[in-house]
């Protein structure tokens, strides 16, 4: 069975944007440490995409390994990484998961260290045009940036060039 791991962001983003279900149609089954789900249900309760996640039956909300994120704290101290991103770092290794859904420039970095495959947001807006979910990626990324989605300009035209737009 193929495992996925995936970080807080890239899925609240694509709920804000009624495209989560396109990452179940993607990757199928999604896994979250425990960490990342109290992050977008209970702390996020009430704000965009923490219903929709916690619904999600495909969502499922696994427990990383103490030892390890206690060995990938001392590894990755100092790089950017909130205990969050450090669980799926351990999540993605324990589990040997086939990709990572990550936003985050440190954890992606860190991620691509470990030798896993890594995609977002913006990859994966890449992919619903591509099996035509969406019409366009600057229209959906615009409309996550107007609600908070952080994207550097680089990147934005990049996505765009790709998408041919």
């Amino acid at each position: 069975m193929r495992r996925i791991v995936s970080n807080a962001s890239p899925l609240i983003s694509l709920a804000r944007v009624s495209l989560l279900d396109f990452v179940k149609e993607l990757f199928g089954e999604v896994i979250i440490p425990e960490e990342v789900f109290k992050e977008i249900v209970r702390k996020g309760k009430g704000k965009a995409g923490a219903k929709e996640i916690e619904r999600a039956s495909w969502i499922r909300s696994w427990k990383a390994e103490k030892r390890l994120i206690n060995e990938y704290f001392d590894k990755y101290h100092g790089r950017g990484l909130t205990p969050s991103d450090i669980a799926v770092v351990v999540l993605a290794k324990q589990e040997k998961a086939e990709w990572v859904i990550a936003d985050d420039y440190d954890l992606r970095k860190v991620l691509e260290e470990e030798h896993f495959k890594v995609t977002g947001t913006v990859g994966i807006l890449l992919r619903a045009k591509e099996k035509k979910k969406i019409s366009s990626v600057k229209e959906v990324l615009d409309k996550l940036i107007d609600k908070g989605f952080r994207v550097s300009n680089r990147l934005y035209n990049r996505a765009l060039q790709k998408a041919g737009e």
